[in-house]
């Protein structure tokens, strides 16, 4: 099953990877099926280590951390119909404020968050995160998350409730410190009228507090 879940995340990212400019809207679709598969692949894998990469936190003092990130929302700038009248002219600017927990369930770190863009767009959301590391420092943090989305003066995204999945990559450090770059898709999954969607591309910084 590992095995099986592990090759369809390879083949997401590879066929994500090759989406032209002209099929861009695309590119998310593929990096939240290879999130989900490398998700599942933690959770019902028969082992949690693959020579050096580890799968989860296992015994390793996880600690209770405060991330704070900075980045651009709409980072792929789809612009959509143009004669959708709730469509983008551009992006904004994104920053975020996150509570990692110290405590793993299946191998998934739970966390909740906060985040807003310069359209005062906000967003209100809890999730997991699957920390796949490779090595002692490298880490690949597949995530999803739900949560409340406020438009403000930002897009309209069809729903208050709007779901996130991405991928974070970053490099711990001895004293536990992650500095790194994630990217998420945000949309509704259709429960909306309209179901836009959004990307962001964010730069992280992770604070152990204990």
């Amino acid at each position: 099953m590992k095995k099986l879940l592990t090759g369809v995340a390879t083949a997401a990212i590879v066929i994500g990877s090759m989406q032209g400019t002209a099929q861009v809207a695309n590119v998310p679709i593929w990096i939240g099926i290879g999130s989900a598969a490398i998700l599942a692949a933690g959770i019902l894998g028969e082992t949690s280590d693959i020579g050096d990469i580890h799968v989860g936190n296992g015994n390793t003092d996880l600690p209770l951390s405060l991330t704070v990130g900075a980045g651009y929302y709409n980072i792929l700038n789809d612009k959509g119909d143009t004669s959708d009248k709730n469509r983008d002219d551009g992006g904004a600017g994104v920053g975020r404020v996150e509570l990692r927990f110290n405590t793993e369930f299946l191998r998934i770190r739970p966390f909740i968050g906060i985040e807003g863009t310069t359209d005062s767009a906000s967003y209100v959301y809890g999730g997991g995160m699957l920390d796949v590391r490779f090595g002692d420092h490298f880490i690949l943090s597949p995530n999803a998350a739900v949560g409340a989305y406020f438009n403000g003066d930002g897009r309209e995204m069809g729903s208050t409730l709007e779901f996130r999945t991405g991928v974070e990559a970053a490099w711990e450090f001895d004293n536990k410190m992650r500095v790194g770059a994630a990217f998420h898709h945000i949309s509704n999954a259709g429960v909306g009228d309209i179901n836009p969607g959004v990307e962001e591309l964010t730069f992280n910084l992770s604070i152990p507090l204990n």
